[in-house]
């Protein structure tokens, strides 16, 4: 049996994942005018380039989580030994952005946590995520939230895989087609009697290794006008 808990502020819920468009393009980017766009600038209004961009998303029905990203456990009980794959998946295309298990365990009660990392030790970004788990008594594929109250204080080195990056004029964009707005997981779940629904609010978060990381104002995204926004980074 495989039981997915919450842990703080990352959630998981067997529900349908409504269907939001594709990534990734073979021909490369698709702009689209809903886009999320702005310019990440310093004190002095210069443009940096090579800034990761990252979107901090809004829950309601959420309580405040603490400073640091949350923690996934996931418990399973084998009969016999047996092999055991769990991997962590991409929100669009399902690419594997974790792979947490992939052996032989003995039989009994196991427990395995993922910590938002992806397999490069980068922090994956606020955004739903597949669970995958296979055993050879079943498997189950679940859609898992990952929140944060946004970036500061990420222990040093530590590297956020990044939504987009800034262009040599201070430039980014970022496609709505892979953000979950208006998803909702449903009530009576682990959310209690009211469920959780992602708003369409964000903030943008820019993180450059030569500057503090800081972000926009809370933001709506317009599902036809998407928004455009403005940091500005100190040393």
């Amino acid at each position: 049996m495989v039981d997915i808990m919450k842990n703080r502020s990352l959630i998981a819920a067997f529900a349908f994942l409504l269907v939001f468009g594709a990534c990734n393009e073979s021909t490369g980017p698709v702009i689209r005018p809903n886009d999320i766009t702005g310019k990440v600038l310093d004190v002095d209004g210069r443009p940096i380039a090579n800034a990761a961009i990252a979107l901090e998303l809004e829950f309601e029905d959420m309580a405040p989580s603490p400073a640091d990203k949350p923690t996934l456990g996931i418990h399973f009980t084998l009969g016999e030994e047996s092999p055991v794959q769990f991997w962590i998946a991409s929100f669009c295309d399902d690419d594997t952005v974790r792979t947490l298990i992939s052996g032989l365990l003995p039989a009994g009660s196991h427990e395995v946590f993922w910590n938002g990392l992806d397999d490069t030790g980068c922090l994956s970004p606020d955004g739903v995520y597949w669970a995958h788990v296979e055993t050879p008594a079943g498997s189950s594929v679940t859609p898992v939230l990952m929140a944060s109250p946004g970036y500061r204080g990420l222990p040093e080195g530590r590297e956020v895989a990044p939504q987009a990056t800034s262009t040599g004029d201070g430039r980014f964009r970022v496609g709505q087609g892979c953000l979950p707005f208006e998803f909702e997981f449903p009530a009576g779940g682990p959310y209690g009697a009211t469920g959780l629904a992602i708003t369409r609010r964000v903030r943008v978060w820019a993180l450059h290794d030569d500057y503090v990381p800081d972000c926009s104002d809370w933001v709506t995204i317009d599902a036809d006008e998407g928004a455009s926004v403005v940091i500005t980074l100190s040393r």
